[in-house]
């Protein structure tokens, strides 16, 4: 049975909503969430950053990765600079957009380090709550090289859900830390620390002259 695609996007909204609900830690509720998106989209593959005060990232979650990516434990997606990263520190990054060709498996097929499974293109979805910014959220398909205007407000929902459960999760866990409530909007620590890459955007490499690999101190 076709189901109509007003209804496919509820009931995407609805799961990813309930899976939301269901974890109260961090890294493993990006996991399964990721997951659930990509199975109920049709989608293949998928990735999520983490991004603090606009200078470092996290590589956080990740599903249907191909294999030229997944060498020396993920390194490709770990390190080093690409374009939604940049837009997303530019600040040019406010909606779910369609990135044109993906510098990180460009740089795998240049440097032959595996097969890519026909994956070339992604969207690129920050993750949010009001005016707070958590990240990135990146899907892809192989094949696939546009993401129409309803794929892409879809997206954009499931992101505001995302980011909304992110914003709960760091408020509940600095409330257990300091043993009293944090107002929504205050700045918080966040919870994983491991991982973290500072980079240094275009402004950030004019200024200093450093690259963009160099990793947080």
């Amino acid at each position: 049975m076709v189901i109509e695609p007003r209804v496919q996007e509820l009931l995407t909204l609805k799961v990813i909503a309930s899976t939301l609900n269901q974890s109260n830690e961090l890294a493993p509720m990006l996991n399964t969430v990721l997951e659930k998106l990509l199975d109920l989209t049709g989608l293949t593959a998928g990735w999520i950053y983490l991004i603090e005060d606009g200078r470092e990232f996290e590589f956080v979650a990740d599903y249907g990765l191909p294999p030229a990516v997944e060498i020396d434990d993920k390194r490709p997606m770990r390190r080093g600079m690409c374009w939604c990263l940049y837009q997303y520190e530019d600040g040019r990054l406010k909606n779910a957009v369609n990135i044109l060709n993906c510098k990180r498996l460009e740089d795998a097929v240049e440097l032959q380090r595996g097969d890519t499974w026909g994956i070339t293109h992604h969207a690129t979805v920050p993750l949010q709550a009001g005016d707070r910014r958590f990240g990135l959220l990146n899907v892809a398909a192989p094949g696939k090289t546009h993401f129409a205007d309803e794929e892409l407000a879809l997206l954009q929902a499931v992101a505001y859900q995302i980011g909304g459960a992110i914003e709960r999760m760091r408020l509940y866990a600095a409330e257990q830390t300091a043993g009293r409530p944090i107002r929504p909007g205050r700045r918080v620590r966040p919870l994983a620390q491991r991982g973290r890459q500072r980079w240094h955007g275009p402004r950030a490499a004019r200024r200093t002259g450093r690259g963009a690999d160099r990793r947080a101190l």
